[in-house]
């Protein structure tokens, strides 16, 4: 099993920082889904959902000038 953590952890006397995939004994499952989340290696990854609202301006071709400019006004 692979954990994902929210936070630094500590596990088997390692420190882990947020978001950093390690691997976890099925022992330890219960336990640790309350600090992140608990992955089964038989399931593929999931996509990230992206962030909602609005989508930068240079996504869709402007260059990063036009958008500053168009600040300033």
């Amino acid at each position: 099993m692979r954990f994902i953590p929210k936070y630094r952890v500590c596990y088997k006397g390692t420190f882990y920082k947020a978001g950093q995939e390690f691997r976890i004994e099925p022992k330890d499952e219960t336990e640790m889904k309350q600090h992140g989340r608990v992955v089964d290696d038989s399931t593929p990854p999931s996509a990230e959902a992206k962030k909602p609202g609005r989508p930068r301006r240079v996504e869709h071709g402007q260059s990063v000038e036009a958008e500053t400019k168009n600040r300033r006004a």
